[in-house]
């Protein structure tokens, strides 16, 4: 059950606008040699210069994103902001320009933070959305035209259901994207991480139906810190990490870095969930007659 064609427009547009906004910092946020592998920890402007510019551009992309979800379903919103940020996330490049240039296997340590750095981003979206999805859609009414099955985001102290829609997601999504991901072409990583997640999501809408999505939208993080936790802990010199790199012991979820994460990782997320919404909609409507 798709939503109606202007939502469905004003998503698209959101998505691109973002996207036009990641690419005008592409070049601030990409490594001094040009090799590719955009992270924050080895951006031309330093970390934190490359942090503060991505939360400027994140909160005109979260702009765009609470228009889309006052429209509708809340996750659309979470679904362009996600969308937009891929654009930057495959110009960006593969892991490989990254390892390249830093200290592994500790990099993947650093990596870590930088996940929790994005996802904070993440919970500060889901939190805009929570508080200024109704007031726009109350003040004006022709935003508020269907719910399209959606209710409110709700950030709260971590619950049960919540949290363990959260790791189904994040443990579907891990399994799945390490089997489809066999090298670091950044194509591969990115549309491996929007199935795998997607496939995540609906998993974890279909077993709590009636949960809170915001949960969910932590799987990818969650998974993200999961596998580089494990390639620090595996690998304890550079040698035998990169003999693994060439021989293909190493592969699927680490190949992807944080960006490829909370862009495509989180677009399947939302995808998924509002699929699973479509589908516990339609069974209500079959029951009912």
């Amino acid at each position: 059950m798709l939503p109606k064609l202007r939502q469905r427009l004003v998503i698209v547009v959101a998505m691109a606008l973002g996207a036009t906004l990641w690419l005008c910092v592409s070049g601030p946020l990409g490594a001094p040699d040009g090799m590719g592998g955009l992270s924050l920890t080895s951006a031309r402007i330093g970390f934190w210069g490359a942090t503060l510019l991505t939360a400027g551009v994140g909160i005109a992309a979260m702009v765009l994103g609470v228009i889309a979800s006052a429209m509708g379903n809340p996750l659309s919103g979470v679904f362009a902001v996600a969308g937009g940020l891929c654009v930057l996330s495959a110009k960006g490049g593969a892991i490989d320009g990254w390892m390249a240039r830093v200290e592994i296997p500790g990099g993947y340590a650093w990596l870590m933070a930088e996940m929790l750095v994005w996802q904070m981003g993440v919970a500060i979206m889901v939190v805009a959305i929570q508080i200024y999805r109704s007031p726009l859609r109350t003040k004006w009414p022709a935003l508020a035209f269907e719910d399209h099955l959606g209710v409110d985001l709700h950030i709260r102290m971590p619950r049960l259901q919540s949290a363990a829609a959260g790791l189904v997601c994040a443990t579907v999504g891990l399994l799945i994207s390490s089997a489809m991901i066999r090298t670091s072409d950044v194509g591969q990583v990115i549309g491996s991480l929007v199935i795998a997640f997607g496939i995540g999501g609906v998993a974890a809408g279909l077993i709590f139906p009636k949960v809170n999505p915001a949960g969910v939208l932590f799987g990818p993080a969650l998974a993200a810190i999961v596998v580089y936790a494990y390639v620090v802990l595996r690998f304890h010199s550079e040698e035998t990490l990169l003999r693994a790199w060439f021989t293909g012991e190493i592969y699927g979820a680490a190949l992807a870095l944080p960006i490829h994460y909370v862009s495509a990782g989180l677009a399947g997320c939302a995808m998924g969930v509002g699929l699973a919404q479509g589908i516990e909609a339609a069974k209500n409507e079959v029951v009912q007659e």
